[in-house]
């Protein structure tokens, strides 16, 4: 999922990037570009603070179970803010682009028709999160493992 974020948003990035300049189209629509901006630019940041516990979380949860825990949280509400907001920002950035492709406002705006392809293509499939409940799992089975105590077989008693 990240990678697919990380694919999708430089080449929106790269689609508004040829703007003209003061063009009566671009005027009406300005505001709405730059209230899109700052929830795009939200997005990337989520992204990088995803990228950010990337290490931890694929380190081995052993050494410190809390911190891993607590790191996993972080994850689980960013990919939960990406995964409700994303798809809406994007939705957004292309409506500004097809705008502007519709007033001939940009050079290069056929990219637009590939980045909605792309986002056809893009699914939520888990990526950092299951590989981080992966480590969490075999953690726990080896805290199990390690603590248990076999319980006493009492043997059967013959004849009564």
């Amino acid at each position: 999922m990240l990678e697919e974020i990380n694919q999708r948003l430089p080449s929106l990035e790269a689609v508004v990037r040829p703007i003209h300049d003061s063009n009566d189209a671009l005027v009406a629509v300005e505001g709405h570009i730059n209230r899109v901006v700052g929830p795009a630019a939200t997005m990337l940041e989520v992204f990088d603070v995803i990228h950010g516990l990337e290490n931890s979380l694929l380190s081995d949860p052993m050494n410190d179970l809390p911190g891993y825990l607590s790191v996993l949280k972080c994850l689980k509400v960013a990919l939960r803010f990406l995964s409700d907001n994303c798809g809406l920002t994007i939705q957004w950035l292309e409506d500004i682009i097809e705008y502007l492709e519709d007033n001939r406002v940009a050079d290069g705006i056929h990219r637009s028709r590939e980045l909605q392809n792309d986002r056809k293509r893009v699914h939520l499939d888990g990526g950092l999160l299951d590989v981080a409940l992966d480590k969490l799992e075999n953690e726990f089975r080896r805290l199990l493992t390690e603590h248990s105590v076999p319980l006493p077989m009492s043997s059967p008693s013959l004849g009564e």
